[in-house]
Formats: structure tokens, C-alpha cells, sequence
């Protein structure tokens, strides 16, 4: 791999812009800045009060204005935003050797070399100390994603581009009593005359007088931000990080669209890097020994970045009483965000378990099966099987209604995943072909292309699983963690019940639903077959329907859940309807592939990909596969025949099956379901 490009500044100014007008403005934010207040740090220079944060260089308050105005983020941006003092090195050293690692090992990876031949702080470089500095407001536009850069800024003095530009924040903070203790060692060792008490400290920290604190204002700012974003901004705490540096590292990986394939799991890539950024790896290198790197225009040996940070060590610096002030504050700084969110988790976490035994899984599945047996139960017209009652919906198998809780409390995803999430006979088995080949597409033609090839040798269900009845069965938990991006799984589980992990990553959520009449017809057909006595009449399938008992619940709760969650978030959930699809089949795909970040080129459109995936994808080829003829799939733990699952949906075809009356009783409750502030479906609506 080449040396990473340089982010420090060039020699030359940014385009258009000539050095004298770079040293005006700096000027004049020099002269602004002087007249902010200022109380003695201990240091040669005080701390500055700017309106978001103190500064103890007012050439860093100045370079922080300076990047507020110049610095134009990208999407594919990565910034590491940190309180001073809380593993910024260490983290800038797992972030870089993750980004640009080739798979090579400790000793043959260029990135890791990287990492032994030159300090973490040159590699990804601090806007405000090493940036916009020297008068410059250097040009970054012309190096290739992905800039690796860090900051200290606090949140309310970030460039507006950054939160704009959707780019990638991944944020550490740390125990306040540590990071207090670290900072007053940091600062000791920079004094004229060490004070080796740490005091006076204490009570600037305590009164928010700190490099860009209060402490607690910078965490909050950026937690407030992960919760309200958080497939932008991750964040991560020093504790965590500690106890588990290599789930963290896969964590951050993940993120950062650069999760570890199986193959490097199985290589130890991952470990490689843990080793190398480890505090002994990096304070060992020679360049961190004896080199320097320059910070605010002047050079600071790379040694003083090396103090090895002991999660909770600061009893042998602070007495009882300084601790119980810190952590008086900390409560009450952040008891405003207990009620309705976690707030940062500061305190050491205990190591995960990473090895549960099949035992363990099993007792867990048992627990939650003795649970659900406690529902209320309807008859569903199975012959074992009733209608079961969960919280959020109901579940004509127990079985996986027991899945959907495992699901919820073990299912980590990924902000590459794709999640499909449907109303059951809503188009899903389609929709689960159509991303398939789009998402695994060579662009090879019908004949050619490895993903269509697949769907002639696989059932759609085999190849995006459901996680309720396919990946979270048989008492096991499986590992997912290992397959690479970007996973494609399926759900009809409601919103409600979703994993949390799902709205928390970002993940792409692609929701299909249907005219609620054709999807009754279809619903019964598909339950009529499996019945020891099929009825031939839809009404008590119909009555149920209209009370809300069928599978995962009520139609009208399942559908307005997903359309509330679009309308919040449309840039990670796409709605759907299956009359659309029907409608516009190459126009509906289209926009799938781009919101699933895999849009057709303008190559592939003219030599007709797009084209091939709906011929492949249609009824007559997906039915007319042998594996659909005469195959089967397991879903929950059953087979069950894949021609199944090959019903030709027409759209408006329930005329054959309902009354004009049941018509009209479902389409009353969609109206009345819908109205104000329900999805726009007038398909639903005139059929």
C-alpha cells in the first residue's frame, strides 16, 4: 500500500486565495479572541473563553474559526472527535491500521509499517493544531477518500459541514476522574515549574475550566448527537475500549464501512492490528522514543503521548472528597438525559462474554418459551398451532415468536446490512431476488452473472434468510459477526419488536407492503394449503384479518410503523408497495439500487443489466427454476416446499375471493387507519 496522503498543510495556499488574505483573516480573529476573558492555566499562556470552550493556546481558538469557515467535509470523511486526554492516540492508531491495513500481518501490512515509522498524530492530524496553522487554509479537495482527521473541538464549534455532509464521527471520552488525573500529568509535564499537585487543577476542572471543557458539556454535546444520529456518529468510551479492545476494534471497523472479512478473522488481521497499537507496540517504536511532531507550530516529543492510561487509577492522584465532587457533577450534569436515553456509560465496563456454550443458549430459549407460553391464545385454524399474543403482535408459531426475543437481545447490525422487513404475502420472495441479484450482481447477463446463477440453483429464502425463522432457531445463537458486507437479511417482524441494533447502525431498511385485500387472499391461500382440512372459504380468515389476529399483528399497526419510520428517516428506510413494483418493475428496481448504494451505470444500463435482473427475477423465471419446482426450505426448523411460495400475486384479484361487503369493511379500517397520518397508498385505496 503507498504512504497515505499528507493532511498536513501544503506549501501552497488554496486556490484562488492568496497568502495575504489568509494572514488577514487570521488577523482579525487574533484581534477578536483577545478580547475574550481569560484566567491563569499554570501554563505560559491562560485559558482562553470562547463561547463553546476554553482553549489554552489562542492560536488554537483562532485555527478552530478559521476551519469553521474553510473546512468543507465529505461523506467520505472520517473524524475522530475527542476530549483531550481520553485515547485519542490510541485510537487514531487502531482507525488508521483498520482503514488502510492490506491484510498483510504485523509485519508485512504497509499500514502497520506506517504506524512504526511515523507517530499517530502525523497520520491523522488535528484540524485545529496541525491543519489551520501557520496562516494557511490549505487545500484538502484534491486527496482521495477516505481523510482520516481528528479534532478537540466541542460539538457546538464543529464546522457546520461536517454534521452536513453525513460523514463518519467516532467519538471517545472517558471516566472524568482519569481524564482529569491524565490531563493534570500532561499539563505538569509542559509547566515551567511542575506543581506535582493536582489541586488547583481540580478545581478549574470542576468549575469547566479545561482544554475545550467543560467536560462535561463536550461529552453530552456528542452523545446527544450519536443518539440523535447514530449511523453517523459512534461512540465509544476508554473503559470499553480497554476491557475489550478487539469487539470495539471490530465495532469501529464495522462503522466505518470496513468490517473484517472471515478470511482476515481466520488470518488474525484483526488481532495483528490490537497487538500493534498496543501501548507497549507504539511507545516502543523508535519514532515515539526520540521523534517529535509539531503541534500549534512547535515540536513536542512523541514520548509524552505514551503515559499508560490506567482505567481507574485515579485513586493514588485524588483523595475521596475531590472524587465525590466529580462524580456529584457528573450525575447531575447528566440525570437530564436518564429518562429518555442511556446517558455514556463512564465507568470501567466488565469484559464480554465472548465464549457461551450451547448450554447457555438453550436456557435462554427455554426461559423464553416458558414466558410466551403465558400469552393469550386464539384459535388460528392450524391443527396445533393457535394464534399467539406478544406485546407487539401476534404469532401463529411460538417457536418463533421465542426467535423474535432472542433476535432482539443478540442480533448486532451492521451499518452495511440490508435489511428487508415486510407484512407476510406482501411480495417478500420477490423483493428477497430482486436485491439479491442487484446487490451480487458481476454484470455479467442472464446467462453469465454469478448472483443470477445462484438464484437459479437457490431459493430466495436461502439466500436472505429470515432472522425469526431461519437464523435464530434450533437453541442456537450464531456467530454472524464473520460474514462479510454487506449482509442481506429479511423480517416480518414489526417495528416495535425489531432488534434495537437495527435503527441504531443506520443499516439500509427496504419495507414492501400490499392492498390489504390482495393480502388477505393471499395470507389465507397460503395458510389454507397447510391446514389438514383446507376450508375453501376465506371468511373466518377474514374476520380474524379485520381484529388485528394474523401473523405479526395487526396489518394496519405492522404498515403505518414502518411508513412513520420512513417519513423520520428516508434516508435509511425505503417504503414500498407492491402494486408499485408491479406497476414499474425496472423503474422500482432502479430506485432500489440506488438506495441501497449499488445504482445500475450508465454501462450497465445500456447493455441492459437492469433489464436481465427483472427477466430473471419475474414469476415465470423464479417459479420455473427446478429448485422451485421440487426444492424445499427449512423455516423453523420445518421443510417446507418452495413452490409454496410461488403464488402469481395479481394486483386487484381479491374481487375472486371477498364480498363487495368484506371489501368494504377493509377498506373502512385502512381509511380510518391511515387518515391524517398514515401512508399515501391510493392504490390501496381504488382497487
Amino acid at each position: 500500500m503507498a504512504s497515505p496522503p499528507s493532511l498536513l498543510p501544503a506549501s501552497e495556499p488554496s486556490a484562488g486565495e492568496d497568502e495575504e488574505s489568509h494572514r488577514e483573516v487570521y488577523e482579525q480573529l487574533r484581534q477578536l479572541v483577545s478580547t475574550y476573558p481569560t484566567v491563569p492555566s499554570g501554563l505560559d499562556t491562560p485559558y482562553h473563553r470562547h463561547p463553546d470552550g476554553w482553549y489554552t493556546f489562542l492560536p488554537a481558538m483562532v485555527s478552530v474559526m478559521v476551519a469553521q469557515r474553510h473546512f468543507t467535509a465529505r461523506d467520505t470523511d472520517i473524524i475522530i472527535t475527542t476530549f483531550p486526554k481520553c485515547g485519542t492516540t490510541w485510537l487514531k492508531a487502531l482507525l488508521f491500521a483498520t482503514v488502510h491495513r492490506d491484510g498483510g500481518g504485523v509485519e508485512d501490512d504497509a499500514a502497520l509499517a506506517l504506524l512504526r515509522a511515523r507517530n499517530p498524530h502525523q497520520l491523522v492530524p488535528f484540524l485545529e493544531i496541525q491543519v489551520y496553522v501557520r496562516d494557511r487554509a490549505p487545500d484538502l479537495s484534491s486527496l482521495p477518500a477516505p481523510r482520516l482527521l481528528a479534532t478537540h473541538i466541542p460539538r457546538p464549534s464543529l464546522p457546520a459541514s461536517i454534521a452536513a455532509s453525513g460523514c463518519k464521527v467516532v467519538y471517545m471520552c472517558r471516566d472524568p476522574k482519569d481524564c482529569l488525573v491524565s490531563l493534570w500529568q500532561f499539563h505538569d509535564a509542559q509547566r515551567p515549574e511542575p506543581r506535582g499537585d493536582v489541586g488547583e487543577d481540580f478545581r478549574l476542572f470542576c468549575d469547566g475550566v479545561s482544554l475545550v471543557g467543560p467536560y462535561w458539556d463536550h461529552v453530552l454535546a456528542y452523545w446527544r448527537w450519536h443518539v440523535e444520529r447514530p449511523g453517523q456518529v459512534l461512540f465509544m468510551t476508554y473503559e470499553e475500549l480497554s476491557a475489550d479492545t478487539l469487539g470495539q476494534l471490530r465495532r469501529l471497523a464495522g462503522f466505518v464501512g470496513r468490517p473484517f472479512t472471515g478470511e482476515e478473522r481466520a488470518a488474525r488481521v484483526d488481532e495483528a492490528i490490537v497487538t500493534a497499537c498496543s501501548v507497549d507496540s507504539l511507545a516502543g517504536a523508535e519514532v515515539n522514543r526520540s521523534g517529535t511532531v509539531e503541534l500549534m507550530e512547535a515540536p513536542m516529543r512523541n514520548a509524552m503521548f505514551f503515559r499508560r492510561g490506567v482505567v481507574g487509577g485515579w485513586p493514588n492522584y485524588l483523595s475521596p472528597e475531590m472524587a465525590t465532587r466529580i462524580d456529584e457533577i457528573t450525575e447531575s450534569k447528566f440525570r437530564a438525559i436518564m429518562a429518555s436515553a442511556s446517558p455514556p456509560s463512564l465507568l470501567p465496563a466488565s469484559a464480554p462474554n465472548a465464549e457461551e456454550d450451547e448450554e447457555s443458549h438453550r436456557e435462554v430459549y427455554e426461559q423464553l418459551r416458558q414466558l410466551v407460553s403465558t400469552y393469550p391464545t386464539v384459535p388460528s385454524g392450524f391443527d396445533t398451532a393457535p394464534y399467539h399474543r406478544h406485546p407487539d403482535g401476534w404469532y401463529t408459531s411460538l417457536p418463533a415468536m421465542v426467535s423474535v426475543m432472542v433476535a432482539q437481545r443478540h442480533f448486532t447490525a451492521r451499518d452495511t446490512d440490508i435489511i428487508i422487513a415486510t407484512f407476510p404475502k406482501c411480495g417478500t420472495t420477490w423483493l428477497k431476488a430482486l436485491l439479491f441479484a442487484t446487490v451480487h450482481r458481476d454484470g455479467g447477463g442472464v446467462e453469465d452473472d454469478a448472483a443470477l446463477a445462484q438464484l437459479r440453483a437457490r431459493n430466495p429464502h436461502e439466500l436472505v434468510p429470515f432472522l425469526e425463522i431461519q437464523v435464530y432457531v434450533r437453541d442456537r445463537v450464531p456467530d454472524l459477526s464473520s460474514l462479510p458486507a454487506p449482509r442481506l437479511l429479511a423480517t416480518h417482524i414489526p417495528r416495535p419488536s425489531l432488534p434495537a441494533s437495527i435503527a441504531a447502525s443506520g443499516c439500509k431498511v427496504v419495507y414492501i407492503c400490499r392492498d390489504p385485500k390482495d393480502c388477505l387472499v393471499s395470507l389465507w391461500h397460503f395458510h389454507d394449503a397447510q391446514r389438514p382440512e383446507p376450508r375453501g372459504d376465506v371468511g373466518e380468515e377474514f374476520r380474524l384479518f379485520c381484529d388485528g389476529v394474523s401473523p405479526v399483528g395487526s396489518y394496519w399497526d405492522h404498515v403505518l410503523a414502518y411508513w412513520r419510520w420512513h417519513v423520520e428517516r428516508p434516508g435509511q428506510v425505503l417504503f414500498m408497495t407492491y402494486e408499485e413494483l408491479s406497476a414499474d418493475t425496472l423503474g422500482q428496481l432502479r430506485r432500489l439500487a440506488e438506495f441501497v448504494g449499488r445504482p445500475f451505470t450508465g454501462e450497465e444500463r445500456a447493455a441492459r443489466v437492469d433489464e436481465a435482473i427483472v427477466k430473471a427475477c419475474s414469476f415465470e423465471s423464479l417459479a420455473g427454476a427446478e429448485v422451485n419446482r421440487s426444492g424445499t426450505v427449512e423455516l423453523m426448523e420445518e421443510p417446507m416446499r418452495n413452490a409454496e411460495f410461488f403464488r402469481r400475486g395479481v394486483v386487484g384479484g381479491w374481487p375472486n375471493y371477498l364480498s363487495l361487503e368484506m371489501a368494504t369493511r377493509i377498506d373502512e379500517i385502512t381509511e380510518s387507519k391511515f387518515k391524517g397520518s398514515g401512508p399515501v397508498l391510493p392504490t390501496m385505496m381504488t382497487m
